[in-house]
């Protein structure tokens, strides 16, 4: 089920898939601005075709359904293993342990692939994504290690951890107000950018976001990114309850609109510095008063406008909800007129990049 999408000479595609016993390639046509394989199912987009193919069977087109993207690293991503010192684990991912790793003089962040959890391809699906990102507020990829098992991803190191420790335990317990704000704005910015690059992030939440030096944000855990303007989600797949839209349990399909839906519960957790979305409820219990149209209520310290940008976020109604381009600018709005009450703030970051 893995597969690839390459350049067979110029102008011309191939897909490439693996199938139990075999690999088959498939020429990608091109007709009047739509990319085909067989004429009777054209699409506007690349992506698109690859998205039918992920989430219908094949119907006899392809040799199986495709599962993920077959990870093929430049020569200057592949890292040499014996070039790599690992001193402590640092955390848990989705498909393995993470590390605090160091190559050369740089410190990275090593995530080590458990092969009970997820194949090689599957693991360094993260590392195509992040191959094709490049944006301030996006963690950036410092290579591989594929040639043997298991498999490494490495990525810059941000010294700080994920922004649900910082502000719970960590040196950002007691930050200003503004300085919460500014965490919002820059996560905003991220997904802005993966919005207009037409990914899909699918596991947002304040614990997917590495804080570093001068309260920078980066948003981080690529796993199960897309970019797709939707994504089935596989049998059996796991959810964040309290993070995830009320329509990807009725469809099993994920969006960017569920992303925004997710944005709105972060800012939960940064303005409650840390604290625990529903708290007072089970998953079980979460996923009813969802369903059923509650939203949780203004948080204490949370400004009625801010609260307002939350509940944009919110809306029953997936396409009604605000696009991330729009929460940018609206929280910038904020942060800045918010700056010019307190003149004695000091902001730790530009807002334009």
């Amino acid at each position: 089920g893995s597969f690839l999408v390459h350049d067979e000479c110029q102008d011309t595609r191939c897909l490439t898939v693996r199938g139990k016993d075999s690999i088959t390639h498939y020429k990608i046509q091109s007709q009047d601005g739509l990319f085909f394989i067989v004429e009777q199912t054209k699409f506007k987009m690349l992506q698109d075709l690859v998205y039918h193919y992920t989430t219908h069977q094949s119907s006899g087109v392809l040799v199986t359904t495709l599962r993920h993207p077959y990870y093929v690293p430049r020569g200057d991503d592949e890292v040499s293993r014996g070039d790599i010192q690992l001193t402590h684990k640092i955390g848990k991912g989705n498909y393995g342990d993470i590390w605090h790793g160091v190559k050369g003089e740089t410190h990275v962040a090593v995530k080590i692939q458990n092969q009970g959890l997820a194949s090689k391809s599957e693991f360094l699906q993260e590392a195509t994504v992040l191959s094709q990102l490049d944006h301030p507020k996006i963690i950036h990829c410092e290579g591989v290690c594929s040639s043997e098992e298991p498999a490494y991803l490495l990525t810059e190191f941000l010294k700080f951890g994920n922004l649900v420790d910082y502000l719970q335990k960590g040196e950002g317990k007691d930050v200003h107000f503004l300085d919460l704000v500014s965490f919002g704005l820059q996560v905003a910015m991220g997904m802005a950018y993966l919005e207009r690059q037409g990914y899909i992030h699918c596991d947002l939440a304040a614990r997917s976001v590495a804080v570093g030096e001068g309260k920078l944000c980066k948003i981080q855990n690529f796993e199960r990114a897309r970019r797709a303007s939707c994504y089935k989600l596989p049998p059996r797949t796991s959810v964040p309850v309290r993070w995830t839209a009320p329509e990807v349990f009725a469809t099993n399909e994920y969006t960017n609109k569920a992303d925004v839906w997710a944005f709105g519960v972060v800012l939960v957790e940064i303005i409650t510095r840390g604290g625990r979305p529903y708290n007072h409820m089970t998953n079980e219990e979460t996923l009813k008063a969802v369903q059923s149209g509650y939203r949780m209520s203004q948080p204490p310290s949370c400004p009625r406008g801010l609260y307002e940008v939350m509940l944009k976020c919110w809306c029953a109604e997936s396409d009604s909800r605000v696009r991330f381009e729009a929460l940018e600018w609206q929280l910038e709005e904020f942060f800045v007129s918010q700056c010019f009450e307190d003149r004695t703030y000091i902001a730790p970051f530009q807002t334009k990049h």
